[in-house]
């Protein structure tokens, strides 16, 4: 079986000529399960992994390698469609001491990589952020749950998510984005993280997840 990028790949002058404008493609983070079958994107681990950094067990996401996935969304390009990011904003998994995330550089020196959280990044070491898009009861955490406004120091994690969102935008020339569980994220947070750098003026759609 090839891998999920390479299939894309191949699939993708059929789809501009059965008249798609555009594909939604699955979270390209690896996650915590690195290339697993549970590896489904949405226990993503290190922000600036998309498949290129050999941790946790694998290079590879489940979808392939970085390689793999910026010539798969080049060719969706070159085919006339536009690539929409599954972006997970709300958790991250895989933390080895709680609550404690260090990546490697990437020269793969331990520890140097970009983004580290430590406990004040997370509730509920700090409390819930205010705003939610949806009820706090409905707010399920699926992981270690992100606190872009109230997180210590103040602006870390939101500006960090920021930053690795125009990194991603600008890695792969996404057009757009599917924000997953917006129900547990800060609307003080979401509407300005879709309109910053890179990613102002890109199609986004919101989804409650459950």
């Amino acid at each position: 079986m090839p891998w999920w990028w390479d299939h894309l790949a191949a699939q993708a002058r059929a789809l501009s000529l059965a008249g798609f404008t555009a594909v939604w493609l699955p979270p390209v983070l690896k996650t915590a399960s690195g290339s697993g079958l549970g590896a489904d994107g949405y226990g993503p681990f290190d922000d600036y992994d998309i498949g290129s950094r050999n941790q946790k067990g694998s290079v590879p996401s489940r979808y392939g390698t970085r390689e793999q996935l910026q010539r798969c969304v080049a060719i969706l390009r070159a085919n006339g469609l536009d690539a929409y990011l599954d972006m997970v904003e709300h958790q991250r998994i895989g933390d080895v001491t709680p609550f404690v995330f260090r990546y490697p550089g990437a020269n793969g020196t331990p520890n140097a990589g970009r983004f580290p959280k430590n406990p004040a990044n997370f509730v509920p070491q700090v409390p819930r952020d205010p705003n939610l898009g949806g009820p706090v009861a409905d707010d399920f955490a699926f992981g270690r749950e992100l606190a872009p406004i109230n997180a210590r120091p103040p602006r870390y994690v939101f500006d960090n998510l920021v930053a690795a969102g125009d990194w991603l935008t600008r890695a792969l020339d996404a057009q757009g984005y599917r924000v997953d569980d917006v129900k547990g994220l800060s609307t003080d947070f979401l509407f300005p993280f879709l309109t910053s750098k890179s990613m102002a003026g890109k199609f986004g759609r919101r989804v409650l997840r459950r």
